[in-house]
This record gives C-alpha cells, structure tokens and sequence, in this order.
C-alpha cells in the first residue's frame, strides 16, 4: 500500500503559501476543509488573481490511497526535520496547475 498527497503552492499577489494535502487535488472543493488553505484564503479579495501549481507524490509501494490529515501532518514534520524528505523518500506522479 501507498499514500498519495500533493504539495500544493498558491499565489495571488505578494501572498504565496506551500502546504501539503492528502491526494490529488483537482479543484477547490478538494482543498476545501484543509486548514492551510483556508488561511491562505481568509482576506483575499474574491476578484483577486489566484495561482495554483501542485505536485503529487506516492510514498511506499502497491496501491495509493488518499492520504488522511495525520498522514499528512507526519509528511510535514519529516519534511520540517529533513527538507529533502519528500524529495528523498517519495515518488512524483504528477506536476500540474491548477485553475481555481
């Protein structure tokens, strides 16, 4: 079994953010619930450009699933620890922008 998550970068303006969500986000309904988007999102202006790129990755071998918050919050500590973490221990699946 594998866990799938993306890291996600959003944009608008001189705002920028990088976090991470469980599987493959393919619209805002998907970032919805997580809290970093949401943090992100708070104050912007609703006409305000808005940039997405997003990167997913697998960890582990055989079938991906979705990974759950504290999955993704353990990918976030190891990344913290060890900054080539995700790059190190993980496979990218895909490389895409997103349009929001």
């Amino acid at each position: 079994m594998s866990v799938r998550f993306s890291r996600v970068k959003m944009k608008s303006g001189e705002k920028t953010d990088l976090f991470l969500v469980g599987g493959v986000p393919c619209s805002h309904k998907d970032l919805e619930g997580w809290t970093a988007y949401k943090s992100f999102c708070e104050g912007l202006d609703k006409d305000a450009p808005l940039s997405v790129s997003v990167e997913t990755f697998e960890y582990g071998e055989g079938e991906a699933f979705d990974a759950t918050p504290e999955e993704v919050a353990y990918f976030y500590m190891r990344s913290e620890k060890r900054p080539d973490f995700i790059e190190a221990r993980t496979k990218k699946t895909a490389e895409y922008a997103l349009l929001l």
